[in-house]
């Protein structure tokens, strides 16, 4: 299923032998990468207001953390600090991929399902590649399933049970409701992995 994936990184010109292969990757399996600063130009007044746009009408967001500043250890762009947390508040699925030497500390595990580490050397290689493909491949399960609901099934089918069953207006919205409660117990129950955050948005501490 194709869709649009925030992908949140450094747009500077000399990181984009780090970023680019992401972009393809994520290109690779089907989805539609897109990047404020690189997808879409924008003046710095305009660029808060078009990400947190960009964001809503994405599906998810993957997080490419690249070394940017040295404060007692590798920190990346304060940008990618901002991004997914306002993903997770959107209810949109986070991954995080880490350059080798970021500090841990700067990931952001409360709201991302999983933080990979990679190397720059690893972008080189098929093998490399192929590991970081498998990752993402992983991650369109997690984001299908966040994107898959029960509920719009079960309203209608227990508005039209309830229409059948009564044939008034009051037993399709009685229907109509018990279905739409069924459809949210059942969503609670989807298959979910040891690494899923419980909740989207997750419930911050």
């Amino acid at each position: 299923m194709a869709y649009r994936v925030f992908v949140s990184c450094s747009i500077w010109p000399q990181d984009a032998s780090k970023i680019e292969p992401f972009r393809q990757l994520v290109r690779s399996t089907g989805k539609v990468p897109w990047t404020v600063g690189i997808d879409e130009r924008v003046s710095d007044d305009e660029a808060f207001r078009v990400m947190v746009r960009r964001i809503r009408e994405s599906a998810a967001m993957v997080v490419v953390h690249t070394h940017r500043y040295w404060v007692d250890g590798t920190l990346p762009s304060p940008w990618l600090f901002r991004e997914p947390v306002i993903a997770a508040v959107e209810a949109k699925p986070v991954l995080e991929f880490y350059e080798a030497g970021i500090r841990e500390e700067s990931l952001l595990r409360d709201v991302s399902i999983n933080q990979v580490q990679f190397s720059e050397s690893e972008l080189l290689s098929e093998a490399g590649r192929n590991r970081i493909k498998r990752w993402l491949k992983h991650f369109w399960w997690h984001v299908d399933l966040c994107r898959r609901s029960w509920v719009p099934l079960t309203t209608l089918g227990g508005a039209v049970g309830g229409g059948v069953a009564t044939r008034s207006l009051a037993g399709v919205l009685g229907g109509g409701i018990a279905g739409f409660i069924g459809g949210v117990i059942l969503d609670a129950f989807k298959p979910r992995c040891r690494t899923c955050p419980r909740t989207y948005p997750p419930r911050f501490r």
